[in-house]
């Protein structure tokens, strides 16, 4: 298997990260790439000057969408995604910063991922896709579609009916909260499988096509 080389450039004078610090800021496509990706599997880890880095791992399989994610965060990040074998994955991580730090103000609590007071505001279709294509999955059986998922057992069930309401009110869309793993999540049955994908699909990654087909 061909390991993506560790690092593409390399910055260790403390001045030049400094400066390149103070010339990054959030465009509006990397807020909601930043914001679907917190609501699923990435996370926002303490870095230097004691703010917070984005940290981004998906399994081999998802290479593409790792690559899709680093080339939006391309002027954030000083290395190509790195392989790591024992897990069979790849990851990378942004460089720290005051505007990744506000983010982590709002999603985490006693450092625990939780639902933002203003999610109904954050949310917007690149948000719900990049959230599904984190943690989302297609029902199917014998060909035909019955439903979607999104795995969302790390909030607790409460969390999940708020996800619930701020969902229909947002988009239309009916979800129920069922029980799974130990946890909850989030599933769009008949009465939201026609329009859940028709709200994502054009954002959507030719390599994950499949979770909504």
């Amino acid at each position: 298997m061909k390991i993506i080389p560790r690092e593409a450039r390399r910055i260790t004078n403390s001045n030049e990260l400094r400066e390149l610090r103070k010339r990054l800021h959030l465009t509006p496509l990397q807020k909601d790439i930043l914001i679907g990706t917190l609501l699923g599997d990435g996370s926002l880890e303490l870095g230097a000057w004691k703010n917070c880095r984005l940290s981004i791992y998906h399994s081999i399989l998802q290479k593409d969408y790792v690559l899709w994610k680093h080339k939006i965060f391309k002027n954030w990040t000083l290395q190509e995604p790195k392989f790591t074998q024992i897990n069979n994955a790849l990851r990378f991580r942004t460089l720290s910063h005051p505007e990744l730090t506000n983010y982590r103000n709002l999603f985490y609590k006693n450092k625990r991922k939780v639902i933002p007071e203003n999610l109904f505001e954050l949310l917007n279709p690149v948000v719900l896709a990049v959230w599904y294509m984190d943690d989302g999955n297609i029902r199917k059986q014998n060909g035909s579609v019955y439903g979607y998922y999104l795995n969302t057992q790390s909030f607790t069930y409460q969390e999940n009916v708020k996800l619930s309401k701020i969902l229909e009110q947002k988009f239309g869309i009916d979800s129920y909260v069922l029980r799974n793993k130990g946890g909850y999540r989030l599933y769009f049955g008949s009465k939201s499988k026609n329009l859940f994908p028709k709200i994502i699909e054009k954002y959507i990654i030719p390599s994950l096509q499949y979770k909504i087909r």
